[in-house]
């Protein structure tokens, strides 16, 4: 409650909608206190685990700080926003010491056989699911309730395929550069003296020798001939 005393949390919003009672911050590195910054450190370990031992993809998370007044809530929803598919694993972390059942304030998720399961915010408890896969709401309390929502996010697919095609087209290109590189490391009047003096069988002499440094291509022999230097 702190950080929402010293009005460092703002009230939140769905797109141009406020939501009454609830406000939240996100989480800045350069900007956290030494408990958050430990709170940051399991959360990464937590990340790397993750990735270890069920094959992920998370690169990182984002975290907000949020407050719930008396009688807010968070209608169902997913976690995945529209259009970006980064958010992979959501985690919440509760704050609220002393949390009795009948105080309210559970968040709700639906489970696949229509059925839900309720997970009441006490101090001290993390929970997981896939942001893409559980709808959940925020069921309203009779006190303040605190907790730290993260999301651990994987590249945007979008972003992958523009990198993979990207690759592709730079691939190429490296060898295009290296190969041109190669050829003029033997300078033209070289060939063409070579090229003048070759006997019937210009397998008989041995092309022009790079000096040091440079190379040889075969590349440059047919490129000289099709200019028609003799």
């Amino acid at each position: 409650m702190a950080m929402h005393d010293a009005q460092l949390l703002t009230p939140a919003r769905v797109g141009p909608i406020a939501l009454p009672g609830f406000c939240a911050a996100i989480a800045r590195t350069r900007a956290l206190s030494t408990p958050q910054q430990a709170f940051a450190k399991r959360i990464e370990a937590l990340r790397i685990a993750l990735n270890r031992d069920l094959f992920l993809g998370l690169v990182d998370s984002e975290s907000d700080y949020a407050v719930y007044r008396p009688g807010a809530g968070y209608a169902r929803h997913v976690d995945c926003l529209r259009n970006n598919d980064s958010r992979v694993i959501s985690a919440v972390f509760y704050l609220n010491e002393a949390w009795q059942d009948a105080e309210g304030g559970a968040l709700r998720l639906y489970l696949a056989d229509q059925s839900y399961h309720d997970v009441f915010p006490r101090a001290g408890t993390l929970l997981l699911f896939l942001s893409a896969q559980f709808e959940h709401e925020v069921l309203p309390a009779a006190r303040d309730r605190m907790s730290i929502a993260c999301w651990m996010r994987q590249r945007l697919k979008t972003e992958v395929r523009t990198q993979r095609w990207l690759t592709s087209m730079i691939t190429p290109l490296r060898i295009r550069l290296t190969i041109s590189r190669r050829i003029s490391l033997v300078p033209i009047s070289t060939w063409c003296r070579w090229l003048r003096a070759k006997p019937a069988r210009s397998h008989d002499i041995a092309p022009p020798a790079a000096g040091r440094g440079q190379a040889f291509d075969s590349v440059q022999e047919r490129r000289v001939r099709g200019r028609g230097v003799h």
